[in-house]
């Protein structure tokens, strides 16, 4: 006796199956009715907390089996960040994370080793703006004076322009 998936007509009977499938899912109406459909039946299933732990598993191993390539990461960190920068938009999100960063940094602070740190990062960061600024000075100057070196030294006679 044949497994039924055996017959022939039961193969030729499946193509047709997904054909129709596929056409049927091409209406609107069908395709919003399927997703509602789905959407009832997983939520009933949700319900179930072995369920929901065995979901957030899964979830997490596929996370982090798609973290492991670099273009989904590095398109991750860009979605991130356009959500970051659209958050900060709304003033009343932006001055929430205001105030949990300065209570968090006042929390760090109050650790000895890390309030050292942080005063001898400072000091290195002024240091090295003071630099730029002087390095960024002297070239002004240099071109400055190379500039009116440039320039015509006499005074024309009949207009009195250089």
């Amino acid at each position: 006796m044949r497994r039924k998936r055996e017959h022939e007509e039961f193969r030729t009977e499946a193509a047709k199956n997904a054909v129709a499938q596929k056409l049927q899912r091409m209406d609107e109406n069908l395709r919003q009715q399927e997703q509602q459909r789905d959407a009832a039946g997983r939520a009933e299933r949700r319900k179930d907390s072995i369920y929901r732990e065995a979901e957030k598993e899964r979830d997490r191993i596929d996370h982090s089996t798609r973290r492991a390539d670099e273009a989904y990461r590095d398109a991750q960190n860009e979605r991130n960040r356009m959500e970051h920068v659209t958050r900060r938009g709304n003033e009343d999100y932006r001055d929430a994370e205001n105030e949990r960063n300065r209570m968090e940094h006042a929390t760090r602070r109050e650790d000895e080793t890390f309030k050292q740190a942080e005063q001898q990062q400072n000091t290195i960061k002024k240091a090295i703006s003071r630099h730029k600024a002087q390095t960024n000075f002297d070239i002004l100057c240099k071109s400055f004076h190379c500039e009116i070196l440039d320039q015509p030294k006499w005074i024309c006679g009949s207009c009195g322009g250089l």
